[in-house]
């Protein structure tokens, strides 16, 4: 008797099973962890960064996290 190949329905499930726990886990640690000091103005400086190339606000981060952070707010 030939061996019967698996469904891709069990390899998805076990997928997205996956991805739920990792999100609900997400959910649960952003929830647990404030804000440090430093966060509030990191999507600010990257704002700043994006329209008007200055640079000097907080430095110590590199300019493409910068930007991809700040594709959201270049709308406003």
């Amino acid at each position: 008797m030939p061996r019967r190949k698996p469904g891709r329905f069990p390899i998805l499930a076990v997928a997205a099973a996956f991805l739920a726990i990792v999100f609900l886990q997400l959910l649960r640690m952003a929830n647990m962890n404030p804000a440090t000091l430093d966060e509030p103005d990191l999507p600010y400086s990257a704002y700043m960064q994006a329209t008007l190339g200055d640079f000097g606000l907080n430095p110590e981060d590199p300019p493409l996290t910068k930007y991809i952070g700040a594709l959201g707010l270049l709308n406003m």
